[in-house]
C-alpha cells in the first residue's frame, strides 16, 4: 500500500486515540461527593460552657473566666487601670450573659456574651454613683444594683426605674450582694449593717438576720439556695458560712475552719448542691457540700489559688 495512503489512516486514528485519553473522565466516588443540602456544619463552641465560673478580683480589677475545675480559661474583662474595680457578678438568663459591675468612673453594668464574649454597656446612667458592688437580674430581666446603702433598678433595656419603690432609699449600710428570689423580690446583705434580709418586689423587708456570732458581724455574701433556704457568709472573729430557713426563723447548717477560710465574700450554689465561697484571705474560692438533711456544710476543695486576687463574687455558668 502506498505509504502516504498509510499516512492519512493511521495519522487520523491516533490523533482521535489520544484525544479520547486525555478527555476520559473517572467514573465519581459517590462516597467522595458531599450534598450540600445535607452537609453538616460544625455547631461553634461556646465561649462560656455550663459549669464554668466567672469570678470578680477586687483587687485584680478584672473577672477571670475558670473551668468547673478551677483552672484558668479567660480573662473575661479588665478595666486596664487601677481607680475602679470589677466587683457584682451574675446570670441574665434573658439575653444569655454574664453581667458585671465596675465601680469606677463612671459606674456602669457591662454585659457579656456565654455565646461569643461580645461586650456591651447595658447600664450607664449619671443616678449610679455610689459604691456599685452587688447585681441581680430578676425573672422579668430587670437589673437590681447595689449603689452604696441602696438598691437601684433598671428595666431590661438599661432605663432607670423611678417609682415610688426604687431606688429603695437606705436598706442598711454598705450593701455587699445581691440575688432574686424564686418568689419574686431579693436577698441582699451589708457588712456596714451587719444583715442578711430578704425584700417582696416593692422592696420592703420581709425577714432579716444579724449573725448572731460573736465579733463576726460584716454579711458580705447572701443567696437563695434551691431549696428555698438562704446562706449566708458572716466575716469577723470567726468567719462562717451558715444555711439558714427561708425566714432566718432557724441555723439549717454552719461552717467555719479558719484554715479554710478566713475572710468570705461572694456566695453562689452550684448545680450540684454544693456552695461556693469567695475568700479573700486565702485568695480562692472555697467549695462545700450541703447535707439539708443531715444539717450540715463539709468542706470539698479549694478552686483557682494562685490566679485570684482579693476575689469578691461568683457565679456558676447555668445550663443555657
Amino acid at each position: 500500500m502506498n505509504l502516504n495512503i498509510l499516512k492519512l489512516i493511521i495519522y487520523p486514528m491516533l490523533i482521535w486515540m489520544l484525544s479520547s485519553c486525555l478527555t476520559e473522565q473517572k467514573p465519581e466516588d459517590s462516597s467522595s461527593l458531599i450534598d450540600a443540602g445535607t452537609a453538616i456544619v460544625p455547631t461553634p463552641t461556646p465561649y462560656m460552657i455550663a459549669g464554668d465560673l466567672v469570678v470578680t478580683n477586687y483587687s485584680g480589677d478584672s473577672a477571670i473566666l475558670l473551668d468547673l475545675d478551677g483552672n484558668f480559661k479567660e480573662l473575661l474583662y479588665n478595666v486596664e487601670n487601677n481607680q475602679e474595680q470589677v466587683i457584682g457578678v451574675n446570670w441574665n438568663a434573658s439575653t444569655s450573659e454574664v453581667v458585671l459591675t465596675i465601680n469606677g468612673y463612671p459606674d456602669r453594668v457591662i454585659g457579656i456574651s456565654a455565646t461569643d464574649g461580645t461586650q456591651r454597656t447595658i447600664i450607664q446612667n449619671v443616678q449610679l454613683n455610689g459604691n456599685t458592688f452587688g447585681i441581680a437580674v430578676n425573672s422579668s430581666g430587670d437589673f437590681l444594683a447595689i449603689e452604696s446603702h441602696q438598691v437601684e433598678k433598671f428595666d431590661s433595656n438599661g432605663n432607670r426605674v423611678s417609682n415610688g419603690d426604687f431606688p429603695t432609699g437606705t436598706l442598711f449600710n454598705n450593701l455587699a450582694q445581691i440575688n432574686p428570689l424564686a418568689a419574686g423580690g431579693f436577698v441582699t446583705c451589708g457588712y456596714g449593717g451587719d444583715l442578711v434580709a430578704t425584700y417582696n418586689a416593692a422592696a420592703v423587708q420581709v425577714n432579716s438576720k444579724a449573725s448572731g456570732i460573736p465579733a463576726t458581724t460584716n454579711g458580705y455574701g447572701c443567696d437563695e439556695l434551691a431549696d428555698g433556704s438562704i446562706v449566708a457568709s458572716w466575716e469577723g472573729t470567726t468567719d462562717s458560712i451558715v444555711v439558714y430557713n427561708s425566714t432566718f426563723a432557724s441555723t439549717l447548717a454552719s461552717f467555719n475552719d479558719s484554715t479554710i477560710i478566713s475572710s468570705p465574700r461572694g456566695v453562689e450554689q452550684k448545680a450540684n448542691g454544693n456552695i461556693l465561697v469567695t475568700d479573700v484571705g486565702y485568695h480562692y474560692i472555697v467549695e462545700l457540700s450541703y447535707d439539708s438533711v443531715a444539717g450540715s456544710l463539709s468542706f470539698v476543695q479549694n478552686l483557682g489559688g494562685g490566679l485570684l486576687n482579693y476575689p469578691w463574687q461568683i457565679i456558676e455558668i447555668p445550663s443555657y
